[in-house]
């Protein structure tokens, strides 16, 4: 699909993530094109030709450069929620904090971190954040922006994401939750708000994916190991001994030898162990083969991450199907089992992602597959063989346990992405409240009056209808979504109302759709864990209408 808004910025950039999540904010669409700096393409040098720099936003063809402008002009042109304040000196305020971040404090904290933390630098970006911190305490309230983020936020991002994320790598502190209590405090809410997640370059989430390439490596060669659980939110001496760069997962002991990044450990096994080669043998194959893992690692994986946090939003997926054709493709020109011929090679211990972790996240978000068997046949053939091999099979943790872990990472939306999907699920959503849940309390004031009955039944075949034509569990597709939430009160209290009253309204006979959906919602345990016990509405409702 063809979109009006483009964004051309770096993946690492703050000021690019900045723009990012002002969109997000406002709930814009738009086309993300990676830039890569060192070889500039034509289209950055044409639309920013002054400073030839990221990020640069292009809305009908208009481009508009520097972060700040960026946002200004997205909060002028988009309605939703403001990212500037209404009022003429609250608004001269946010523009002037803005500056004196970019100005001041993201300078201060770039010369701390690039030092490593000397001492002078160190003072001096706490001399600039204790305005941030004063002025977080005067205001007392949980953003900059007051109860949602606003242009101060956004800047102020850099410190709770970039400035974190450097502090780890080096193994310095320089905002601390003694010295910056309020800081640390805003840095929780910012990074928890989901419009600000979803701008943000990823992290550690593929973590636990990183231990899995070298556990499948050590089982291809037969090499038996001590596997040690970190907890990454409390890391051992052990590890922060082993790993003092990085300070994080996986990390590789041989012979007292420390060996980190998972790539690296899969060579240096590689070049030990000799049984089972996983590289090839030839350099130019050699050479292929860490070309393949690069573009796994920096482009499909990513690609992947982003269709599958967007909940499978269309133009997500065609990124990730645009990266995955180069392995169909690879694989079809190959015509092996594997990448690696007949047995498994690097790519294809690199490329596990795809094969269980990708699919396992499917399932946890309930989308269609970004990887099907009718787009992509070569790669499910390709999977299958993987998973068929004792090997990859002994190192992979349990399925169910990583779907857990991903319903936990992903969450489950309860609107859909899709605008129209959207506006549909508003719309019934409001027919509940406005139509059916009057109707058919009508019916229960009145004891079960022939006339009420048939004026809630009207207005339950048009639910009747619309489960039918959907032909899904719930409202909301393979999981329950606002249309769902909203009916819940047919599902339950109607039910508790039914048996107060000794009346039926809702019957399988006449709205045997309505009846399988309502066992399916109470047997969510989200539902079950948020209802009141049943007899006690069973007698609430007796008092209420009556019947005692």
């Amino acid at each position: 699909m063809a979109y009006q808004v483009k964004l051309y910025g770096v993946e690492v950039s703050p000021f690019v993530g900045r723009v990012k999540i002002a969109l997000n904010l406002k709930g814009i669409k738009y086309e993300y094109i990676e830039e890569d700096l060192d070889n500039k393409s034509p289209d950055l040098v044409k639309y920013n030709p002054v400073y030839k720099k990221v990020p640069v936003l292009v809305h009908n063809g208009n481009p508009i450069s520097e972060s700040l402008v960026i946002i200004e002009y997205i909060d002028d042109v988009w309605e939703g929620l403001p990212i500037m304040p209404i009022d003429a000196y609250e608004k001269a305020q946010a523009r002037f904090w803005a500056n004196f971040i970019a100005d001041k404090c993201h300078p201060a904290l770039i010369n701390a971190l690039g030092s490593h933390g000397e001492e002078q630098d160190v003072a001096e970006a706490h001399k600039q954040l204790q305005f941030l911190e004063n002025e977080l305490n005067a205001k007392g309230n949980k953003f900059f922006g007051g109860d949602n983020i606003n242009l101060v936020d956004i800047f102020a991002g850099y410190i709770a994401f970039w400035v974190a994320a450097a502090e780890e790598a080096l193994g310095i502190e320089v905002v601390t939750k003694d010295k910056f209590p309020k800081i640390t405090e805003w840095c929780g809410n910012y990074l928890n708000c989901q419009v600000v997640k979803d701008g943000l370059p990823p992290k550690e989430s593929l973590v636990a994916y990183y231990k899995q390439r070298v556990k499948i490596a050590l089982n291809l060669k037969g090499i038996k190991y001590e596997l040690i659980q970190e907890d990454l939110n409390n890391k051992s001496p052990d590890l922060l001994k082993y790993n003092p760069v990085h300070k994080k997962v996986p990390v590789l002991i041989h012979n007292g030898n420390p060996i980190s990044e998972s790539v690296v450990i899969v060579e240096y096994v590689d070049d030990v162990w000799k049984e089972v080669p996983i590289m090839p043998n030839d350099a130019y194959q050699k050479a292929q083969a860490r070309f393949w893992v690069k573009f796994i690692v920096e482009k499909v994986h990513r690609a992947i991450f982003k269709a599958i946090s967007s909940h499978g939003e269309e133009q997500t997926v065609a990124e990730a199907h645009e990266q995955l054709q180069f392995l169909e493709n690879e694989l079809n020109v190959k015509g092996c089992k594997f990448f690696g011929g007949d047995s498994i090679g690097l790519v294809d211990v690199c490329a596990g992602y795809t094969v269980f972790w990708a699919g396992a996240a499917e399932e946890a978000i309930g989308i269609s597959k970004v990887v099907s068997k009718d787009k992509f046949p070569k790669i499910i053939e390709w999977c299958d063989n993987c998973i068929n091999c004792q090997v990859f099979k002994d190192g992979l943790p349990p399925r169910e346990s990583l779907v857990a872990y991903y319903k936990r990472w992903f969450g489950v939306p309860i609107m859909p992405v899709d605008a129209y999907e959207k506006a549909r699920a508003r719309f019934w959503a409001k027919f509940i409240d406005d139509k059916f849940i009057p109707a058919i309390f009508k019916a229960f004031v009145s004891h079960g009056e022939e006339q009420d009955i048939l004026e809630a039944n009207e207005q339950l075949q048009f639910l009747e209808n619309e489960l039918n034509v959907k032909g899904n569990k719930f409202f909301g597709g393979d999981n329950i979504n606002l249309v769902d939430i909203c009916a819940g009160y047919i599902a339950f209290w109607a039910g508790a109302a039914e048996e107060a009253l000794g009346i039926e309204v809702v019957t399988k006979d006449k709205f045997p759709k309505l009846t399988e959906w309502c066992h399916n919602y109470t047997n969510c345990q989200v539902v079950k864990d948020n209802l009141p016990p049943r007899e006690s509405l069973v007698a609430y409702y007796k008092w209420l209408f009556g019947k005692e």
